[in-house]
């Protein structure tokens, strides 16, 4: 394959990875314009970012009552995409209703702008390489241990959050 590739002039290299479904001026749009009031409003706030696992609409309330009850006295600043827990009627009502809560959402078919994607990646390519679970039981176990041992790696997590595209515009 390398000869064929060099009678061609041709070299090998990694392909780019692109989201055709993605939509460029969205993307855009969402970088120049709801970005800087997303790092504005943080740090404004001065608030912690947390990204947690989708669910339900009602557990998303839950999570967002949560946060508001355990920052009494913090705004409470959410980046999530646009899974359908998250943008739910349910979910827009309730956050309408909170003075306190800024949520953002990233725009669609977007992952490279979302940090939580750079940790399931590294789980699933480098944590569990080679793993020897043979049971779901004991990959659910393997799996909760590999991100014990990753949350108490910030060095890790640091890297993982600055591999995050969006990153690159955060000062």
């Amino acid at each position: 394959m390398w000869r064929m590739l060099r009678k061609l002039n041709l070299t090998f290299k990694k392909p780019e990875r692109r989201y055709y479904q993605a939509d460029p001026i969205l993307r855009d749009n969402w970088l120049n314009n709801e970005l800087p009031i997303i790092l504005k409003t943080a740090k404004k706030y001065k608030t912690i970012f947390l990204h947690d696992k989708t669910i339900t609409s009602k557990e998303v309330i839950y999570f967002l009552g949560q946060m508001l009850k355990y920052h009494k006295r913090r705004h409470v600043v959410v980046v999530i995409d646009n899974a359908p827990p998250h943008i739910a009627k349910r979910v827009k009502n309730f956050i309408l209703q909170q003075k306190r809560l800024h949520v953002f959402y990233l725009p669609s078919y977007s992952p490279d702008f979302n940090p939580d994607e750079q940790v399931w990646n590294h789980l699933k390519n480098q944590e569990l390489k080679g793993h020897q679970a043979k049971r779901v039981k004991e990959m659910k176990a393997l799996v909760r241990k590999k991100l014990v041992n990753m949350s108490n790696n910030s060095k890790l997590l640091k890297w993982l959050f600055f591999k995050c595209y969006v990153a690159n515009f955060m000062n």
